[in-house]
């Protein structure tokens, strides 16, 4: 079968890897209209047109740094080769697609400066009308079938905003926001409060001479952002340029930016094509193959998902329904279908553009339906388990949450490690069941321990006075931890039905030494059963004990509990831990831009 293949971004290169592999049974070829492949992560310092008069598909600006862990931005069968972070530099996205393409051979198959013009159906056939730049060529071929891959972000969407048409300073969407400099000693308003006017309000902070968000969003508690940025409801514009915001108050701004997002726009595709985008793409079977056409798809559709993970699913399944192997349903079950879905998220509140999200709820729902449909093998619980923990973690606190480090253990555990001061690994375990707290102690012999025996020191932390101060955060209490480094560690804690305690031992005698980690039954809990996800941490001091010497091991335990931590140099604690709370161990330090 002979497949064409339109966009070599992401999505696009991860079609011709599997099509174009040895021994797949499929041909064909990938049109890119840019010089070079990467997409929308092909960063350039030119806006509006290229040299051929087409408009630049490119969103990327200078200091654009992923919001989403490398660990759910990556192809199943395709790792980043030596790199650490998690949060990476969209130049480094961008030589990761270049390794991807490299690694499976693909840049044989990729007609650069080839930009599709038509996509027409005859018959059970394709044919695809391509100009070829540099020659003025056009080029029309014939295809056994289509796989768009175009990308989300091409058509800016602005607002309406009452009085914009007064507004005498400069307009601009973030599609054409570089670099920050350009706005240097500037006053400018962001319209949007999504990912990208949070983002390039940070850059501009350094620069501008002062930043505002507006938005029309009636929720935005819980967003962590520097105090310099104000928060202000939607505007409408007055004379010159004077905003006048809904609760009354009035700004002078020189630069508008839309942060607004983006629209579908297929314009190369026929109407015989039988799709209709208006805010979203309809009829599409599972967000990505052409109901009317079901030997074309679209790839990457669907928003806030593992996007990379997510292709990938997508042209597995749709490899094996062009092959035979597997069958669709019928064309009025797939209708019905795609109907049931857009009614239930319209029920739940669902705005029509969003009819493609994902978010966190549906995700998991949305790969099992990939895996079905493809009869491939179940999705890695672990990957949407760090998209959710990564997702929320940039709501929480957009200062700082680029600073974790995620690490996957196994298909359905990982570790995410603090980077801010030093390392703090944290492993997960969720109960179900009723909280109960027991903590017994032994009075300590640590000459930091003058006060231990207070009621009001009776929760503090052991600390000794050789150690440099950390700041942790557990569950909102903050405890001052003095220590002079954490060693890395991974491990985890498996836990089954029944009375448990979860108690984690850290014995160091040098700095040879490995870690041995317990955990022991007690009858004291009530029963649980383990469903999945306690963050517990998982430090080791760099400590060099007294007794070392005479032979005798010190150990750092640690037991965690509802908001509550007890951690130091002891010769007894124990708490056991049920309840289906989830304890929340942050490591935090003094507020600072995480660039």
């Amino acid at each position: 079968l002979k497949v064409a293949i339109i966009g070599a971004g992401p999505a696009g290169l991860c079609a011709a890897r599997h099509l174009f592999a040895p021994g797949s049974g499929f041909t064909g070829c990938l049109y890119e209209q840019a010089g070079d492949l990467g997409g929308t992560w092909l960063y350039s310092d030119a806006i509006g047109k290229d040299r051929f008069g087409l408009p630049i598909h490119s969103t990327m600006y200078h200091d654009l740094w992923t919001n989403l862990p490398k660990e759910t931005m990556t192809y199943p069968d395709f790792e980043y080769e030596d790199e650490e972070r998690s949060y990476l530099p969209a130049a480094r996205v961008l030589q990761y697609l270049v390794d991807y393409a490299d690694h499976y051979n693909l840049h044989q198959y990729i007609k650069l400066h080839h930009h599709v013009s038509r996509v027409a159906p005859v018959g059970n056939s394709w044919s695809v009308t391509a100009l070829e730049l540099s020659t003025k060529v056009e080029h029309v071929n014939m295809f056994d079938a289509v796989i768009v891959c175009s990308g989300q972000n091409i058509i800016p969407v602005y607002p309406q905003v009452e009085g914009l048409a007064r507004f005498s300073g400069r307009q601009l969407h973030s599609k054409e926001y570089r670099k920050a400099s350009a706005f240097e000693g500037k006053r400018v308003l962001i319209i949007g409060f999504g990912p990208s006017g949070i983002d390039i309000s940070f850059c501009l902070l350094p620069v501008a001479k002062q930043v505002i968000i507006s938005h029309n969003k009636t929720n935005v508690q819980g967003i962590l952002l520097p105090k310099e940025v104000k928060i202000k409801p939607i505007a409408t514009f007055m004379q010159d340029k004077t905003v006048r915001f809904s609760d009354g108050t009035e700004e002078q701004v020189d630069v508008i930016i839309y942060c607004t997002g983006y629209t579908y726009h297929y314009p190369f595709l026929t109407p015989e094509c039988g799709l209709i985008v208006d805010q979203y793409v309809t009829p599409i079977y599972r967000h990505f193959i052409n109901i009317e056409h079901p030997t074309m798809c679209l790839l990457g559709i669907p928003r806030k998902c593992p996007y990379q993970y997510m292709v990938d699913y997508q042209v597995r399944a749709f490899m094996k329904i062009l092959r035979g192997d597997v069958s669709l349903p019928s064309k009025e079950t797939m209708l019905a279908e795609m109907e049931d879905d857009r009614i239930k998220r319209a029920e739940e509140g669902q705005r029509k553009k969003d009819y493609h999200t994902m978010s966190l709820v549906r995700n998991e729902e949305y790969f099992k339906q990939l895996a079905e449909l493809g009869d491939l093998k179940p999705a890695l619980p672990v990957i949407l388990k760090i998209f959710n923990e990564s997702f929320k973690a940039a709501i929480k606190d957009y200062i700082n949450f680029r600073k974790t480090v995620y690490k996957i253990l196994d298909d359905e555990n990982y570790s995410k490690i603090s980077s801010r001061t030093s390392n703090v690994e944290v492993n997960y375990v969720k109960f179900e069941g009723n909280l109960e707290t027991e903590l017994s102690r032994k009075e300590l012999q640590l000459k930091s321990m003058k006060d231990f025996n207070n009621e009001k020191n009776k929760n503090d932390l052991v600390v000794d006075n050789e150690i440099q101060p950390v700041i942790q955060e557990v569950d909102k209490v903050k405890i001052a931890l003095e220590k002079t480094q954490f060693e890395e560690v991974i491990s985890e804690a498996k836990i089954t039905d029944g009375p448990a305690l979860l108690e984690t031992t850290f014995t160091k005698t040098s700095k040879e030494d490995l870690v041995n980690e317990t955990m022991t039954e007690t009858e004291n809990c009530s029963s649980i059963k383990v469903e999945a996800v306690v963050e517990v941490t998982r430090p080791i001091m760099d400590y060099k004990s007294k007794e070392e010497d005479s032979g005798n091991n010190e150990s750092l335990k640690i037991a965690v509990n509802g908001g509550r931590v007890s951690l130091g140099l002891q010769e007894s604690i124990t708490k056991p831990i049920c309840g289906d709370e989830i304890v929340k161990i942050i490591q935090t330090e003094e507020e600072s831009n995480f660039r």
